[in-house]
């Protein structure tokens, strides 16, 4: 409990305040080439909502995880067939630094982000 408890302050301190959402490389928020990605947010707005859902954490987090999902609901578009996708998707990432991150490609319904959601 302890680790989650930490887990979620930390999740909640690095939310975008505009967005809702959470960034590529989460703390690094500031910086003018980072971008906010689906696939986290969504996982973190999930372990958000359960862990005071389960009454894990204090019910004072409830608002991020209302943001989080409002934020990934503004991801959601619809095609020309009428078909709903999830933007903003990070294709599948492994071990690097921050010009790797940044640069991953971004992809609509990208199984990472379909999953997450």
């Amino acid at each position: 409990m302890k680790i989650l408890g930490g887990l979620v302050a930390g999740f909640v301190e690095h939310q975008d305040p505009d967005s809702g959402l959470w960034f590529q490389v989460v703390d690094r928020g500031e910086r003018a080439d980072n971008w906010t990605e689906t696939s986290c947010s969504s996982m973190y707005t999930f372990t958000i909502s359960r862990a005071v859902e389960r009454g894990y954490v204090d019910d004072s987090y409830r608002g991020a995880a209302d943001r989080g999902f409002a934020g990934v609901l503004t991801r959601i578009s619809l095609d020309e067939d009428g078909r709903a996708g999830l933007e903003d998707v990070v294709v599948g990432t492994g071990v690097g630094d921050y010009a790797y991150y940044i640069a991953r490609a971004r992809q609509t319904d990208d199984f990472h982000g379909l999953g997450a959601f």
